[in-house]
């Protein structure tokens, strides 16, 4: 069994996040976001079958797995998308596969909307481009 390699993302906030990956240097990246209640460990059994064609990174989200608390109880869609954005510029990823689960999905869907040209291909799991009111309160 392959196993991940650790790495630690700092926030512009200070928060320190946590991802894990799966490490084939010359190939192309695969990210993998997770879902509300989860952490970047569900996505293991994708990530032990890509990794062999991909490097497969799997963060977990503030507040999620490994990832710290934040004091600030900032768990929005943006904030979550500029965690996303930190962990991209600190790995200089500049082209890469998105793959989403709910939440991350939903993430993964506003990062491409601003940042397609880095996106190779985007996977979007159980989710849809709204959220129900009752769902996000």
């Amino acid at each position: 069994m392959v196993t991940p390699r650790p790495l630690t993302i700092t926030t512009r906030s200070g928060l320190t996040l946590h991802a894990n990956e799966w490490s084939h240097h010359n190939a192309p990246v695969c990210l993998l976001l997770h879902g509300f209640a989860h952490d970047g460990r569900a996505w293991d059994p994708l990530a032990l079958a890509l990794c062999e064609r991909y490097r497969v990174i799997a963060p977990d989200f503030r507040g999620h797995g490994d990832s710290c608390w934040d004091s600030s109880r900032s768990y929005c869609h943006k904030a979550l998308l500029d965690d996303l954005n930190t962990l991209i510029e600190q790995l200089d990823l500049r082209s890469f596969h998105l793959v989403g689960h709910s939440m991350g999905a939903r993430v993964a869907m506003l990062y491409t909307a601003t940042n397609g040209d880095k996106v190779n291909s985007l996977t979007i799991v159980d989710t849809g481009p709204t959220v129900g009111v009752k769902g996000a309160d």
